[in-house]
């Protein structure tokens, strides 16, 4: 990922809505900029004019080319600089209905210059691998456009790592602009290199689901693949046990401010937000979580393999 400008101007940060569309309030007046869907759902491509003008004289050098997987085909758009843009199955209703295949399958539709082709290749071999759960982390090159203050909010965004997650407040705090929850949720909202910025780990304040282009449904099949939530209320007990690893945990509960053991109620009746991870009682203190009064993860039990810390 390129490096981000740092000195983000405070007229970037001023974000108003218009219908489905977003726009970024500049000293020029307001400009569009990237949303991966319309109104309806269905994929399309849409940049600034800045961008639309130099794709426009460069769509020959354009790499194109899809992955098909449990998730559905999802489609990569990459220059010789790297991968400009990707298009996520929706989501919005039922999951796409997909060929059962042992293999992901790979396409590449307009082969670009030899560099573009490098890099959609690359992307579309991660991508299968991620949706495989074989990859953790990506590595491929993306050629990135926008104002300063959306790079900065998708370098930040990128920095979430696999199976964590992070609140808009979170980002806004990280970027010392900490009233600009709402412009970093309409930058996140406008990303279009999701997975590869993996914008899906952006989360409310308390925890729930919000704001995903392909669907929320979606956002939560990649946060439970990751780990970061059981797939089903019935998965909790399972996932909890997978997330410790064997060793003590304790569950942030955001909503409530309040840390609590795995087997608590608070955290299981509310499966499908995204707790944070602790492995120790102290940690959790340190991050401003107050020990839950109902499960009491502060005082030990004759169950517990470790005391708090």
């Amino acid at each position: 990922m390129q490096a981000v400008p740092t000195g983000v101007a405070r007229d970037e940060i001023e974000i108003e809505h218009k219908g489905h569309e977003r726009f970024t309030k500049t000293t020029k007046g307001p400009r569009k900029v990237h949303e991966g869907y319309e109104e309806k759902g269905k994929m399309m491509l849409v940049i600034d004019d800045a961008a639309r003008g130099k794709l426009g004289r460069d769509d020959a050098a354009l790499a194109v080319g899809t992955v098909t997987t449990w998730a559905g085909t999802t489609r990569v758009a990459a220059t010789a600089q790297g991968v400009r843009q990707v298009w996520l199955p929706d989501w919005h209703g039922a999951p796409p209905v997909v060929a059962s295949s042992a293999q992901p399958l790979i396409a590449v539709v307009q082969p670009g210059t030899g560099a573009a082709e490098h890099h959609v290749r690359q992307a579309l071999a991660e991508l299968a691998a991620y949706f495989a759960g074989e990859l953790r982390q990506f590595t491929v090159v993306l050629d990135v456009q926008g104002t300063a203050f959306f790079r900065a909010v998708w370098a930040a965004v990128a920095a979430v790592p696999y199976g964590a997650t992070c609140s808009y407040g979170d980002i806004a705090r990280e970027l010392a602009a900490p009233m600009a929850t709402r412009a970093v949720g309409a930058a996140n909202g406008a990303n279009p290199y999701a997975p590869f910025v993996p914008c899906h780990r952006i989360i409310a304040a308390d925890g729930r689901l919000r704001d995903y282009g392909p669907g929320l449904p979606l956002k939560h099949r990649l946060l439970a693949l990751e780990g970061a939530l059981p797939a089903d209320a019935a998965d909790y007990p399972t996932w909890a046990a997978r997330v410790g690893g064997g060793a003590p945990v304790w569950l942030g509960v955001r909503a409530a401010a309040v840390v609590c053991r795995p087997a608590c109620a608070r955290p299981r009746q509310a499966w499908d937000r995204a707790h944070v991870v602790f492995r120790s009682l102290a940690a959790a203190q340190a991050a401003g979580f107050r020990p839950c009064p109902r499960c009491a993860p502060d005082r030990p039990t004759l169950l517990d393999t470790e005391r708090p810390a």
